[in-house]
């Protein structure tokens, strides 16, 4: 009496899967073999190895002159040398290599085209990244040192991914980090960036940036600062949490006039930045003085955030250049030049640079609705005549 057992052969992960399952063939003669390649194909399998069985079942599909569904490169690999093993042990090693010799054939021609595919989905990766580094940054001048260092969190996840290609395993990184730069640098502008290149290089699940402070993370009790707590890293999970003046978090005692619980976060930022499960990358940034003295308040941050990027103050040229940057952005560049507020500009920036409290770029944007508001104040003059704004003659209707 013949029993049968299917086996399915969508393709040779049919097979691999029958390795270590060798109960699933007891009490059956013969494995009928299930595919839309196989049809009626049958072989013996009573008293056989699952290995053997594999083996035949290979040889069968060959001497039938049927293809062999070879599934991905490991699995056919695999496949291929269970047939060489077997085909010496039981002598037939002069037929196995032709069927070696055919298989491989059509192995090495998937290889290939597996590989031309890799490298193109590789060359679509380093574009898409370029790209978006260059559309982030396009906005922002005098930072050439933060972008070099943004690049080379890109530059080393793609040699990764070309390291997997050539079955390498990658290089672990860091993805957490510090920024530390006086107000108005560029820190959050950048953390932004690298939300959307971790998202796109696949770091994180999302592109989203969930920007918190002090205040957002510590309640008036202990129970509602590990309620905020929770809910924070819930909300930033699967993308980036960006906590700025992070240092404020560990103010010591009495500065604030009562014990606040700020330690408490510090302990669980730790913890968050090992936690794989939220799939959360987290940024702290602050003053460089502060933040230097905030990372020696707990002996686990250091080694969790080991990356700083520093923010330098801009120069004069970089700050004029931000300035015609963000009047282009209003439409307001030639009233500015007509009106010689260049001058004026150069005048305010030089007092205001020799202030401690100096915003960088954020004096700047001040500046500019500064001016923005002197023109709206003019145009709201009843005096002043609108048909020069407009470029239209004086209307001589009466007004009804």
């Amino acid at each position: 009496m013949i029993t049968t057992q299917n086996v399915n052969l969508r393709n040779v992960s049919g097979l691999l899967r029958l390795r270590g399952r060798e109960s699933l063939f007891d009490g059956f003669s013969h494995a009928n073999l299930c595919s839309d390649h196989s049809g009626d194909l049958q072989i013996s399998i009573a008293g056989k190895s699952i290995d053997e069985i594999i083996y035949r079942i290979v040889m069968a599909f060959y001497q039938s002159g049927r293809a062999l569904p070879l599934g991905n490169l490991t699995e056919s690999a695999k496949v291929l040398q269970i047939v060489q093993e077997q085909s010496e042990i039981f002598g037939e090693a002069e037929e196995a290599t032709r069927v070696l010799g055919h298989y491989g054939e059509l192995h090495e021609a998937y290889r290939e085209e597996s590989n031309r595919r890799k490298v193109i989905e590789l060359e679509k990766s380093r574009e898409r990244m370029h790209d978006l580094i260059n559309e982030g940054f396009s906005s922002l001048v005098g930072i050439e040192d933060v972008r070099a260092v943004v690049e080379d969190f890109a530059a080393m996840h793609f040699f990764n991914q070309v390291r997997q290609v050539q079955g390498k395993k990658p290089i672990p990184q860091t993805k957490h980090l510090v920024m530390v730069g006086n107000p108005g640098t560029g820190k959050t502008s950048v953390a932004r960036i690298i939300a959307r290149l971790y998202h796109e290089i696949g770091i994180t699940t999302s592109s989203a940036i969930t920007e918190v402070s002090r205040s957002d993370l510590i309640g008036d009790h202990i129970g509602a600062t590990e309620k905020k707590c929770k809910a924070i890293f819930q909300e930033a999970q699967g993308g980036v949490l960006f906590i700025d003046e992070a240092y404020s978090l560990a103010v010591p005692n009495g500065t604030l006039g009562t014990v606040d619980y700020g330690k408490r976060v510090i302990d669980q930022l730790v913890v968050e930045a090992e936690n794989k499960r939220l799939g959360l990358t987290i940024i702290l940034a602050g003053y460089p003085l502060e933040m230097q003295s905030f990372l020696e308040t707990n002996p686990g941050l250091r080694s969790r955030f080991p990356i700083t990027i520093n923010f330098a103050d801009y120069g004069k040229e970089a700050l004029e250049a931000i300035l015609f940057s963000m009047l282009e952005e209003v439409d307001l560049e030639a009233d500015f030049v007509a009106a010689d507020g260049v001058e004026d500009f150069r005048q305010e920036l030089a007092k205001a640079q020799r202030l401690p409290s100096f915003g960088n770029a954020r004096w700047v944007r001040n500046y500019v609705e500064s001016v923005t508001r002197d023109r709206a104040r003019v145009a709201f003059r009843l005096s002043t005549d609108l048909s020069t704004d407009l470029g239209t003659q004086p209307s001589h209707r009466r007004v009804l």
